[in-house]
């Protein structure tokens, strides 16, 4: 079976890198060669050019920091929540877990990078490591699979490493000594990855994951395991929907002939340059012959009656810039970057309403990408980094609250809630009764503990067992002022009609679908907030206030 593994990756491989993908007669797509293109434009440099000096006149890197900047996402874009009749704090502590995760782990600098590499190939691949629980970028240069798949997971995939003798020896891998004795490339011993299907009898498969090096008879294999196909750790993000071919047009494809006709236009405007610098004299003087200036000597007389020098100029300059002006304006265009989005000053005389008007219409024009890169962000959180970490945290971990003042109070909030829900226990268990001097007493030894102890919460075991998804919000639709508002007034006029509809699932899941802390419409909100509103007047002032009204500071104590 090793045999038909390595067959199997031979020819992956080389579908991959060297057949193409025929869309229709006539319309082939090497998806390799078009990557290795990108990766020498990226670097400025000529996949193949016989002049070393040859100038790379780049027109798409300026671009790249304005394209990926309007398709780029935040992390609070993407909030976990609960799902039914789940507990609001629940879901607010594990999205308060998440950003925290997220800053020490660099997610976002990591989601950052992945939205600058899509705009430049078009498509590019996570890969999730299970053992560090994080996420890794692939090398497009070293991934082979299907090239006409639609995406990458659930298809067999290739991936090459290079490993040098000591990386080899320091994994807990099967042979790692007849390994490390393999010929080596450049100095690293290529190293092949498999995740897929592999045939274990005539007609059946099992998914497996392979990793080994050779092929055929010195074939070796260092680790394999039987997984599930959702197992497979790659996931990949594009630009586009699909057109034939995995790879999708990112912005160096989208703009190869402007690239290729920028470069020979230099190029042909540095050959005239060239030439025009030159100094060429003539006469019709039979006896000057050959290279005056390197014939003559210092002081020497040359007598000629018409020696003079050919005037040459490059005329063709002025061309030049102005083509060149005309394959930058076809580049915007072709990627949808105005001048007001890259902070191109406007022609004077653009009015403020205008520049707002042509601001909203190009940025409207990326909600699509930017939802469908969200959208594979979701797969990524949902299928490998939430579950992973919910795993290790309904073990029991800490939380400490410094953040919004929004974050404290639902701290608090909580935290009270919690201690009169175990006082309802035990009295419930000692068929006694909680009273309202009770419950004032809880909220004020709450609040005494929150100053001496800070705001720290221990989440006990089990805490994050319930079902949750994560809003998707990449464009800011979610948070639509106008629709948000009605959900908040919707959920007030709701509430005040009928107090006890607070409790009801259905409800709870409302407010948390719009985002909104059921402490929010409690009445000892509303009572904080006109105590806050309207504070008690200072003692000064209580005398003033009833000499207003009728005089009536000889019959009420002002002290009181």
């Amino acid at each position: 079976m090793n045999e038909k593994l390595s067959k199997k990756i031979e020819e992956i491989t080389k579908k991959y890198r060297e057949d193409g993908v025929e869309i229709l007669p006539g319309l082939k797509r090497n998806i390799y060669e078009i990557i290795k293109r990108i990766y020498f434009y990226r670097h400025d440099k000529y996949v193949q050019c016989s002049d070393p000096n040859a100038i790379f006149w780049q027109v798409v890197t300026p671009y790249i920091p304005h394209f990926s900047k309007l398709i780029d996402l935040d992390v609070k874009d993407l909030n976990p929540y609960g799902v039914g009749d789940v507990n609001y704090y629940q879901s607010w502590v594990l999205r308060k877990k998440l950003q925290a995760w997220s800053e020490e782990n660099n997610f976002g600098v990591d989601v950052d990078d992945m939205t600058k590499l899509v705009s430049s190939f078009g498509s590019y691949v996570w890969k999730w490591n299970e053992a560090e629980k994080k996420i890794e970028p692939c090398d497009l240069r070293n991934l082979a699979f299907d090239p006409t798949a639609k995406t990458i997971r659930g298809v067999d995939v290739v991936e090459y490493h290079y490993l040098t003798e000591q990386e080899i020896r320091s994994k807990e891998w099967d042979n790692v000594d007849k390994i490390a004795e393999v010929e080596e490339e450049n100095g690293k011993i290529k190293i092949w990855e498999f995740w897929g299907e592999q045939e274990i009898k005539e007609g059946k498969y099992k998914y497996v994951h392979k990793i080994g090096c050779g092929y055929g008879d010195k074939e070796i294999i260092a680790f394999e395991e039987d997984v599930d196909k959702k197992d497979s750790p790659y996931f990949d993000f594009h630009l586009d929907e699909y057109d034939g071919t995995w790879l999708r047009k990112g912005c160096y494809e989208k703009c190869f002939p402007e690239q290729e006709r920028a470069n020979t236009l230099v190029n042909e405007n540095a050959q005239a340059t060239s030439i025009a610098s030159l100094l060429l004299l003539r006469s019709s003087d039979p006896n000057t012959q050959g290279n005056v200036l390197q014939q003559a000597i210092s002081g020497q007389i040359i007598t000629s009656s018409d020696l003079q020098q050919i005037g040459i100029d490059n005329r063709a300059f002025t061309v030049l810039l102005n083509e060149l002006d005309k394959i930058e304006k076809q580049v915007q265009k072709k990627l949808m970057l105005p001048d007001i989005a890259t902070g191109d000053a406007m022609p004077s005389g653009t009015p403020f309403r205008g520049m707002a008007v042509m601001s909203n219409a190009y940025k409207s024009a990326f909600k699509q990408i930017r939802a469908r890169i969200a959208s594979g962000v979701v797969d990524v959180m949902l299928a490998k980094i939430l579950p992973s970490l919910v795993k290790k945290w309904n073990r029991g971990d800490m939380l400490e609250i410094s953040a919004t003042v929004d974050d404290m109070r639902l701290y608090d909030d909580s935290l009270k809630n919690f201690v009169r829900m175990r006082v309802y226990e035990r009295a419930t268990q000692n068929g006694t009764i909680v009273t309202p001097e009770t419950e004032a007493e809880i909220d004020r030894l709450v609040d005494e503990a929150i100053k001496t102890n800070g705001r720290k919460m221990e989440i006990p075991k089990g805490f994050f067992d319930f079902k949750y998804g994560i809003i998707l919000d990449p464009v800011g639709e979610t948070y639509d002022k106008s629709q948000q508002n009605d959900a908040i007034i919707q959920a007030i006029t709701l509430t005040m009609q009928n107090p006890a509809i607070t409790g009801i699932p259905a409800f709870k899941q409302l407010l948390e679908n719009n985002g909104i802390p059921p402490f929010t419409l409690s009445a000892e909100e509303q009572t904080k907030i006109n105590e806050v509103n309207n504070p008690p007047p200072p003692q000064g002032m209580l005398s003033q206030m009833l000499q207003k009204q009728g005089g009536l500071t000889g019959q009420v104590d002002t002290n009181v």
